[in-house]
């Protein structure tokens, strides 16, 4: 399903109502003036969104989240060398810092608002890549909306 447009033309609620109704797998990439949003489903399902501004990877989300003061974000931040998401999370875990309910909560409410940031845009276009899956470093996690 090759699907692009404006804001203005078709809704988000319409969108997502599509993509969830058709039961797609890909990503929803919107931009506006002051920024783009990219969220991705499975089988029509939301599985991961990102904030084109902000720090995305597992420890961003954390400190976003405030499940990490500052002070622990750059400490732990400093220390993560290239470590993928998983990785890292299973880190975490084994350290008692987190449980994976922890991790799997700060991710999903994370995730829901920036889908719920984009229901304050009134323009901006938008383009659904069926078939694209997030890399395998990221966490998702299953939400429907």
């Amino acid at each position: 399903m090759a699907l692009k447009g404006n804001l203005q033309d078709f809704s988000l609620t319409q969108l997502l109502n599509l993509i969830n109704l058709a039961q797609k797998t890909g990503m929803l990439v919107v931009e506006d003036p002051n920024g783009v949003v990219s969220v991705y489903f499975r089988e029509g399902k939301l599985v991961y969104a990102q904030n084109g501004r902000s720090d995305n990877s597992l420890i961003g989300i954390l400190h976003e989240t405030n499940c990490l003061t500052a002070t622990q974000y750059r400490g732990i931040k400093a220390h993560v060398n290239g470590m993928s998401d998983k990785e890292l999370g299973l880190l975490l875990i084994n350290a008692n810092y987190f449980t994976q309910q922890d991790i799997l909560a700060s991710l999903q409410a994370y995730f829901i608002g920036i889908v719920k940031q984009l229901f304050t845009w009134v323009e901006g276009l938008f383009h659904f890549e069926t078939g694209l899956r997030l890399p395998e470093d990221r966490i998702t996690v299953l939400v429907d909306l």
